[in-house]
């Protein structure tokens, strides 16, 4: 606890060996803070006075979050679990719940009170997609505000009470692949009349006490139900993504701060002034570079957190400006190991996807691997131990990460890749100079040669006997190197720019796809266009689209194939393109016919290629196609590698993934135990992939031409 200058700080005596995360102040020098009790946050409260000792409000297995305190801070409101909204009466000091829906343990929704203190604003799932819901506290009703097939994110009353701002993509959900062009809008919560400049002059005669004691009054919020859908007005529409928002009143302008990225100058907050009789004005929160409308007012100050530090805001002149807190505080690893495995083992108790555990007693899990805690000894240690406990669960997407400062390596290596590769059986002998690669692009296929020997590199002489790729690695490795080769007994220097080994294994995987393409178009005598996707990402889902341009209006059949496929998030706009059809044509007077749409996959044989290592959203892509009658699956079963997961980072930065949504068929099959059985299983063996070879695809050709020769 700090004065707003950070002069004067204390630290509280909470427990040191759990994890407070959430702190905010009662309506007195008390605090009230989340603080991990088995693993679970719970409730706490302590005194702001010197030598005041902690108090535990609750003992449950449910994670306590999201404290939002009521204007007069009387009452906290909050989640508790995958469900609860609660309320805790600082006066009682007790909670009591107030309404049940489905929330998201992991996922901390928005909460909002009215600035009377009797409606709570929060946000609850609908069809994956975040509602806005109100409740009363007087009448005890709640009311859903939005009711769409979209998200709408953040609700927070205006001071006045006369709007709820939020933000929303109007036409787009959010899943599965996330919002990036949401904008800023606000509903009205009764019919606004117009404001006229003819009652505004009429007030300059008012000759009312404007010390009112009924100025001071928090301003009554009220709902009309009716056409609310109607009422909704877009404030703030800039290009990309817009979150928060926050309302500040001056006056009669309504100042909405709110973060966004639309200027290109990357994340930072936003204000747009909205005033009666004036256009809306938007500018940038110099300094303020987040997109987190975090803020907290106290008296007629705002503060804000940006990158860990607290700030002060200025909301007219539009600045921020860091408070300088600096304090010491000691740290205990083996409590931050112990508290860090327990959390870890409540985050997935709370919100593994499947309820039965995939047949484990989660409960035995955590304390046969507890009894190890003692002993831990390293951060490599509290590793292993914890994805020990995690692969109990025998699920995918499932991982523990920890990096501490205690461990930094002194030095890294790095690889100077060159597109130069060797004989396998004979390491220093060329075989061939890679396509695309820097050698290829540095025009050395007329220099080296196939069986030149390497016989140093950057000057020194390399052992023939030892381990070739240790002379390509170096802690200081430069951009730029030289090779000395030798054919017979002569010998000549190259010099090249180098490149990472990631860019050769994609340059090679390249390679591979181009292989495949010119065997389709041998074997299908160019009529079958062939699309290889390497991951279920936007880069990848781009790339599917421009090859559909490029190839599919040339030809009359498609093999989508997704061996060896990652996963990623895009299998809805993949599905939505195989399935479209020709449904009209247009012509030009004496012009060439053409379908609508132009790009129509499903007007031809399509086939989709798997195999055992097809995994994540390559598998649901399948799995949907299938269950749309799109295309033939062929090859191989897929991996049974697919949950969609989010993460939740530890006290120290640690983080572990979180298998928080399963993919289930209409029969009820869950694909991560099923995976998906293509209609005709073609094998690939371990030989065919050395002699590059390739039944599949084969297979694949032969059946499409096919289903042609039939139609």
């Amino acid at each position: 606890v700090s004065d707003t200058e950070g002069k004067y700080v204390r630290q509280m005596s909470t427990n040191p060996a759990e994890r407070v995360s959430e702190v905010v102040w009662l309506d007195d020098n008390e605090l009230l803070y989340t603080q991990t009790w088995n693993g679970y946050h719970n409730l706490y409260t302590i005194r702001a006075e010197a030598h005041s000792q902690e108090r535990n409000l609750t003992q449950l297995r449910m994670h306590h979050r999201n404290l939002t305190p009521s204007p007069e801070r009387d009452q906290i409101a909050y989640f508790r679990g995958r469900t609860d909204v609660m309320i805790f009466d600082k006066a009682r000091v007790r909670s009591r719940q107030v309404h049940q829906d489905e929330l998201w343990s992991f996922s901390n929704q928005s909460l909002h009170w009215s600035p009377d203190g009797r409606l709570l604003a929060f946000n609850a799932m609908r069809f994956f997609e975040r509602d806005i819901l109100v409740y009363d506290t007087s009448s005890e009703d709640v009311l859903n505000l939005t009711r769409t097939g979209v998200s709408e994110n953040s609700p927070f009353f205006s001071p006045d009470g006369s709007f709820l701002y939020f933000s929303t993509d109007r036409i787009r959900p959010v899943y599965p692949r996330g919002s990036t062009e949401a904008d800023i809008y606000r509903m009205a919560l009764t019919p606004q009349p117009p404001d006229l400049r003819l009652n505004r002059f009429d007030t300059l005669f008012d000759e009312s006490d404007e010390d009112d004691e009924n100025d001071e009054a928090a301003p009554e919020t009220r709902i009309e139900k009716e056409n609310l859908h109607k009422r909704w007005e877009r404030i703030a529409s800039n290009r990309g993504m817009q979150t928060g928002p926050y309302v500040i009143q001056d006056g009669d302008n309504h100042i909405v701060i709110y973060g966004s990225s639309h200027d290109g100058s990357g994340a930072n907050l936003w204000k747009t002034v909205l005033s009666p009789f004036d256009p809306p004005e938007t500018s940038k929160i110099e300094g303020a570079r987040t997109m987190s409308t975090d803020i907290r007012k106290a008296g007629d100050s705002y503060y804000l957190m940006i990158g860990g530090n607290i700030h002060t805001l200025d909301p007219n002149a539009g600045s921020v400006s860091q408070i300088e807190i600096s304090h010491r505080f000691t740290r205990n690893l083996r409590d931050e190991f112990n508290q860090i495995f327990y959390e870890t083992w409540a985050n997935l108790e709370e919100n593994f996807y499947d309820e039965d555990f995939h047949g484990r007693d989660w409960n035995a899990v955590r304390e046969y691997y507890g009894q190890f805690l003692p002993g831990l000894n390293s951060r490599s240690n509290l590793r292993r131990l914890t994805n020990d406990m995690l692969g109990e669960l025998n699920a995918s997407h499932m991982g523990f990460a920890s990096f501490g400062a205690e461990e930094q390596p002194y030095y890294r290596s790095s690889t100077q890749a060159t597109g130069i590769l060797f004989k396998n059986d004979d390491g220093f002998n060329v075989e061939r100079i890679l396509p695309g690669s820097n050698a290829d692009k540095a025009g050395l296929n007329d220099e080296i040669q196939f069986d030149d020997v390497l016989r140093a590199v950057n000057g020194v002489r390399v052992n023939l006997e030892g381990n070739r790729e240790k002379y390509f690695s170096s802690p200081d490795a430069g951009d730029e190197i030289e090779l000395t080769f030798m054919r017979g007994r002569a010998e000549y220097t190259v010099r090249l720019k180098t490149q990472t080994s990631a860019s050769l294994r994609e340059l090679l995987y390249d390679e591979w796809m181009e292989q495949r393409q010119q065997k389709t178009d041998e074997l299908g005598d160019r009529s079958i266009a062939y699309i290889h996707m390497k991951n279920m990402g936007s880069g990848e889902l781009n790339r599917f689209k421009e090859e559909l341009a490029r190839q599919f209006v040339h030809r009359e059949g498609l093999i989508l194939d997704l061996r060896y496929n990652r996963g990623g998030n895009v299998h809805d706009e993949v599905i939505q393109t195989l399935s479209r059809k020709s449904y009209l044509k247009w012509q030009y007077r004496s012009g060439t016919p053409t379908g609508q749409p132009n790009f129509a996959p499903a007007d031809y044989p399509i086939v989709v290629l798997i195999n055992e290592q097809s995994l994540s959203d390559a598998e649901m892509t399948t799995a949907g196609l299938r269950e749309l009658g799109i295309g033939t699956l062929m090859g191989m079963p897929t991996y049974r590698w697919i949950i969609f997961t989010s993460g939740i980072s530890l006290v120290d930065g640690s983080f572990h993934r979180l298998p928080a949504w399963g993919v289930y068929t209409f029969e009820g099959d869950n694909l991560e135990q099923t995976g998906v059985e293509p209609d005709i299983r073609v094998r690939n063996t371990f030989l065919d992939n050395l002699r590059n070879n390739d039944p599949q695809l084969e297979r694949a050709v032969e059946y499409i031409l096919e289903q042609r020769t039939r139609e």
